[in-house]
């Protein structure tokens, strides 16, 4: 189930007492996008791969320290803790870097299947690459962190939209460029349904992007409607 407002996600724990007690968890990403990118299904105008790789717009996914799955960075909320101050918490103590999220970045809160936990989700959008790079740089500079040991391995940024290697005749791993739908699907990763809560993930994947790039056409309402006929 998916509230499209915080508000929203709290009176129906108001609202309905059996799932008060449910775990809430927060979770955040951040997404570069070029300032000159468009949104464009047609034929490619980039010169090749690499180049798209450079355009693309580029997302924040972690790694666990015992599954290796790609995931957000979050955490669960604690006691007397606000969600924004969860997400910032959490944020700062498993990346190194205080991004601070406001409400106005939140996008969606979800109550899995089980209905034993409500995950709230953020989003921060910036065209600043350089902005980006430094989150993946603190957060790779500064081992010494307990998150670092305990919750994530690697943090790094995904392009979304790349795919195919940048010479076509070598398919070898040290000239992939294909991005995140090849990091999404191969080896058991969250599309392929072989791990415990993929879709979960997925589905916040794909309304995260379509949150961003869908939003502004066609109104919140409508998406949310149109994507849970799906």
């Amino acid at each position: 189930m998916y509230f499209t407002t915080y508000k929203e996600s709290q009176d129906h724990l108001t609202s309905q007492p059996s799932t008060l007690k449910c775990k809430q968890s927060v979770y955040g990403t951040v997404l570069f996008i070029p300032q000159n990118f468009r949104l464009d299904f047609g034929r490619s105008v980039w010169p090749s791969p690499y180049q798209k790789k450079i355009c693309s717009p580029i997302i924040l996914f972690c790694q666990g320290w015992t599954d290796g799955r790609s995931g957000f960075v979050g955490g669960q909320i604690e006691k007397d803790e606000s969600v924004l101050q969860a997400m910032n918490r959490e944020f700062f103590e498993e990346t190194g870097s205080p991004v601070n999220f406001s409400m106005s970045e939140y996008l969606f809160s979800y109550i899995n299947p089980a209905g034993n936990q409500m995950s709230h989700v953020f989003l921060r959008t910036t065209h600043d690459r350089d902005y980006f790079t430094t989150i993946l740089s603190n957060f790779h500079a500064s081992p010494d962190r307990k998150a670092y040991v305990d919750e994530i391995m690697s943090l790094s940024g995904v392009p979304l939209w790349v795919e195919g290697p940048e010479n076509a005749a070598d398919v070898s791993w040290s000239n992939n460029v294909w991005g995140l739908p090849r990091l999404l699907a191969m080896n058991g990763g969250f599309l392929t349904g072989t791990l415990n809560n993929s879709n979960i993930v997925r589905d916040q994947l794909v309304l995260i992007l379509l949150r961003r790039f869908v939003y502004e056409c066609i109104g919140m309402n409508a998406l949310m409607h149109s994507y849970l006929l799906i």
